[in-house]
């Protein structure tokens, strides 16, 4: 599944030379490449990191399924097999990840001329222009990326780098598929309502 949202601080949204940050963030990443290389595991409960012979290590990502179960990341591999004992556990492949991480930036450079990776999965990049050009780059970009690298990406547009107000509007949009704040007083509601882990 694929999320493309945008929030604004006003009707302006990227006027004239105003400038636009999207933030883009490959879903369960590890587990998604995973699942390409190992056709098998493809609609299972599966995590990467640790070891399953020695029951040692951390989920370092967890598939889908694995999350509806209720295993967690950061959890031991021992806590995770206890919850679901049939549970596969994939080594890291840390070299294919961070291929696929510089693969991910390249195609994002065609399309912008300034990103700022954050981690192997996600990154920031600048964009300019009004909104139908800014969510119609955004668009190609996911569409890229998807066609590409087979993929599925998350992408924030705000007009300015406001990071944890980006990273709560996408856990909304994981429950509600859109979030689209059409003024900032509406946003900062939002925000100073959310319920609090």
């Amino acid at each position: 599944m694929v999320f493309i949202f945008y929030f604004v601080g006003s009707d302006l949204f990227m006027f004239g030379n105003k400038r636009a940050v999207c933030h883009i963030d490959a879903n369960y990443y590890y587990a998604q490449i995973e699942a390409l290389y190992r056709p098998k595991v493809r609609g299972k409960a599966f995590v990467v990191g640790g070891d399953q012979e020695s029951r040692k290590g951390i989920v370092l990502t967890k598939s889908p399924l694995a999350k509806k179960m209720g295993i967690k990341t950061g959890s031991s591999i021992k806590e995770a097999l206890g919850i679901y004992s049939e549970l596969i556990v994939l080594p890291a492949n840390y070299p294919l990840y961070l291929y696929f991480s510089q693969r991910m930036r390249e195609i994002v450079l065609q399309f912008v001329d300034f990103i700022k990776p954050f981690g192997n999965d996600e990154l920031w990049a600048q964009l300019y222009g009004g909104r139908p050009e800014a969510m119609k780059t955004v668009e190609d970009i996911r569409q890229a990326i998807w066609k590409q690298l087979c993929l599925t990406v998350s992408i924030g547009v705000s007009d300015n780098r406001c990071q944890n107000f980006i990273k709560f509007c996408k856990m909304i949009i994981k429950v509600y598929s859109l979030f689209n704040a059409s003024d900032f007083a509406e946003a900062t509601f939002v925000w100073h309502n959310a319920p609090r882990a």
